[in-house]
Formats: structure tokens, C-alpha cells, sequence
């Protein structure tokens, strides 16, 4: 689900009705969002084969060991519901994770760049890794983003408009 809003706007209205998320709630007096992401789906490849292999093979002991794999999709899973990546028009902020969580909010005026990364698949199915770099160089990365490059123009639309003011 990847949603714009503003001038350009592409709204998702099956999605109106979802209860608040984690930008949502962080947002400032005035703020608004002007792009949003999640992860991709293809975080759910490796694990969903690996269940299969496991059932397949562990299927005369019970399929014990398919337990290992179905784990490691739960977690998948709770990843993709609990994790948002959005832009503002005045911070990006990136949040993933339920009980161990990780959240990047910053100004888009302590932003130094973005970079990025995409291997073959990303490229072919449209997921990457961001690099957001701060000023002093510190860089937060945040890997299995649907959409990087449209994140990635998103976010200096908006730092050349922050910078125009």
C-alpha cells in the first residue's frame, strides 16, 4: 500500500478507515504527509519456501520442524503489519518493528541525502534498500521498501521545496 497526498494526490480509500498509525500519531500541528510506504511483499518469499521444504521433508515425523519456518513467517508478518516509512512535508520518518521497535524521524533540513540501493530483484519486483544520511553523516538504513525510487524522489521533491522557503 503506498499512498501520496497532497496536490498530486493518490489516496488508497479501501485504507481511509485503518486505525491511526505510527506517523499519523507523530505528526506536528499543521504537518502532512506527502508520501508513504511499507515493506514489499517479497519479504515473505523466503520464508513461506522454507516452511513448504520443512513441512515436506519433517511430514513423516508430525512436521515438527515446519514450526521452525512457520515462526519465522509469523515474524515476517508482524514486520510487514508494524513497519511505515513516509515523508512529510517537513521530516521523513521510519518506524518498523511491534516489541523491539526502530523509528528514524528527521527534519528535512537535517537531511544531508538518500541513496538507493537495489539489487537485481529489487529492481525487476520494486523493492530496496533507503539510506537516509543526517547531517554529520550519521546514515539509517531501512531495507525491503516497496517503491525505493519513488520514496527516494519523494524525499528530495521535498527537500528542494524545504530549501526554496
Amino acid at each position: 500500500m503506498s499512498r501520496e497526498i497532497g496536490a498530486t494526490a493518490r489516496t488508497d480509500d479501501a485504507n481511509e478507515n485503518i486505525a491511526q498509525g505510527y506517523i499519523d500519531h507523530c505528526l506536528m500541528g499543521g504537518e502532512r504527509v506527502i508520501y508513504r510506504t511499507n515493506l514489499h511483499w517479497s519479504i515473505f518469499l523466503a520464508p513461506t519456501v522454507v516452511t513448504g521444504i520443512l513441512f515436506v521433508i519433517s511430514s513423516p515425523n508430525g512436521g515438527a520442524a515446519g514450526l521452525i519456518g512457520v515462526f519465522w513467517l509469523a515474524k515476517r508478518i508482524i514486520d510487514f503489519l508494524t513497519s511505515e516509512f513516509g515523508i512529510t512535508d517537513r521530516r521523513v520518518i521510519m518506524k518498523q518493528g511491534w516489541i523491539a521497535r526502530r523509528s528514524v524521524e528527521v527534519a528535512l533540513t537535517k537531511v544531508e541525502g538518500a541513496i538507493v540501493n537495489q539489487g537485481l530483484l529489487g529492481r525487476i519486483l520494486g523493492y530496496g534498500t533507503i539510506i537516509v544520511r543526517g547531517t554529520g553523516g550519521v546514515e539509517n538504513p531501512f531495507h525491503g521498501i516497496a517503491r525505493p525510487l519513488e520514496f527516494h524522489r519523494n524525499l528530495q521533491q521535498q527537500m528542494v521545496q524545504i530549501s526554496q522557503r
